[in-house]
């Protein structure tokens, strides 16, 4: 919503409790069983104004199908209380809150930062009725511990919200002679296998295989990337090897043109991946993300718009709706009788774990009349003046002030450092 990019890419999580203290609990419920959604990186289109979420066409919620329930909000980092969603603060974004309540639309947040956050008061801030789930983007700049942190965290949170899904976004290979998972990958499955953690959901960024190998995805003719195939396949090795039953597997594919060019996921690969979701029970299916769901010329990955050119507007967010059958996210039952309130210990619990990018913060221009955009770094980025004290292990983000964090390279199409 995933390699190194949706995919941001992906950083260290929020989720560790700042003290000792009390949740309320919730109203219960199952969590649904299967979500459909699109990621939406908060900070691009913003109407600096209102602070509501925007598109390129207008108001995020006016624009979305009639039948698409459900948002992933992109991204939250930082520390406990004090989160950023890229220059944003917790109070910019509660608007987007009440708006999503207001207009009966759901929402999951997802999550990838620098440092651990405190689960109960970050939950708390953005919670409602509208909230389904949480989502927690792990793409390797997460220590083990920090991983198995954040497990953790999530077992204490789902006896206070057990009706909320929690959701493990990983990088994948697509390929058949493969495992398919990378060193952290195989870590948060483990872990999670171990944790006791319920009715979680492992979310594969079926995107950016890197290389036109078997190994990393199926191939077709011209030796490219079968995208659909490879987005089945992986799947099929996270299930087959790993034992994690197709009902706890999600699929986020980067729609239209990938990083790698000629990786392209088309509306054809959008049906053929439903379709196999249908059949088999799969968690969920999510894609990265509304911003590019608009055509623009085949070429280098965009983030805000598909580089593929034969969708039209929200077309991949239509396709997936009419081949998963329409509206995809359960109505949730509230239950009489909630459970007591459990009180969160400093330390829950830890399991010992095994040796072995995403957002552009580009937006829109302020009108005259509202208060001046600050500077808005990307994720794994620092405003450095426009002047890069190492060039090398310090690049620049394109027409910006900022620069990567040391080892960290700007990816277009997410808009971040990765």
């Amino acid at each position: 919503m995933f390699k190194s990019n949706l995919i941001a890419t992906f950083a260290i999580l929020l989720l560790q409790l700042c003290s000792a203290i009390s949740l309320s609990p919730r109203a219960l419920s199952q969590p649904p069983s299967f979500s459909f959604s699109a990621y939406k990186d908060v900070s691009i289109f913003l109407n600096w104004n209102t602070y509501i979420f925007g598109t390129k066409t207008g108001d995020l919620i006016n624009s979305m199908p009639k039948n698409m329930d459900t948002i992933t909000w992109a991204f939250a980092t930082g520390e406990c209380g004090s989160e950023k969603w890229a220059s944003l603060t917790p109070t910019q974004i509660k608007p987007n809150v009440d708006n999503f309540v207001a207009l009966n639309k759901n929402y999951i947040i997802s999550t990838g930062g620098a440092a651990d956050a405190g689960m109960k008061k970050f939950i708390d801030t953005y919670y409602s009725p509208k909230l389904i789930g949480i989502d927690f983007d792990i793409e390797g700049g997460q220590t083990d511990a920090q991983i198995i942190s954040i497990i953790n965290r999530a077992i204490y949170a789902q006896t206070v919200f057990p009706h909320l899904r929690f959701s493990f976004t990983i990088a994948t290979l697509g390929g058949i002679s493969t495992n398919g998972l990378n060193s952290k990958g195989k870590i948060v499955v483990d872990q999670l296998k171990l944790s006791g953690l319920k009715n979680y959901f492992i979310n594969l960024m079926v995107m950016d295989y890197g290389s036109t190998d078997p190994t990393a995805c199926i191939l077709k003719t011209g030796n490219v990337c079968d995208m659909g195939k490879s987005a089945i396949q992986a799947a099929k090795n996270l299930n087959k090897n790993y034992g994690i039953p197709f009902s706890q597997i999600e699929l986020t594919p980067m729609i239209g043109g990938n990083d790698v060019i000629s990786e392209v996921f088309t509306i054809e690969d959008v049906v053929t991946v439903s379709q196999f979701a249908l059949q088999n029970k799969l968690g969920g299916i999510h894609y990265w993300s509304y911003d590019r769901d608009y055509d623009c010329p085949l070429g280098a990955a965009q983030y805000n718009c598909n580089t593929y050119g034969l969708a039209g507007t929200l077309g991949f967010a239509k396709k997936f709706l009419e081949a998963l059958g329409g509206s995809t996210t359960p109505t949730t039952v509230t239950a009489t009788n909630p459970p007591s309130t459990p009180t969160a210990s400093n330390t829950p619990g830890t399991p010992t774990a095994t040796n072995e990018t995403k957002p552009s913060t580009t937006s829109t221009t302020k009108s005259a009349a509202s208060t001046p955009t600050p500077t808005k770094c990307p994720v794994n980025a620092f405003d450095c003046g426009g002047k890069s004290p190492n060039k090398k292990k310090n690049p620049l983000v394109p027409n910006s002030r900022c620069c990567c964090n040391t080892g960290k390279k700007y990816s277009t199409s997410k808009g971040m450092c990765k």
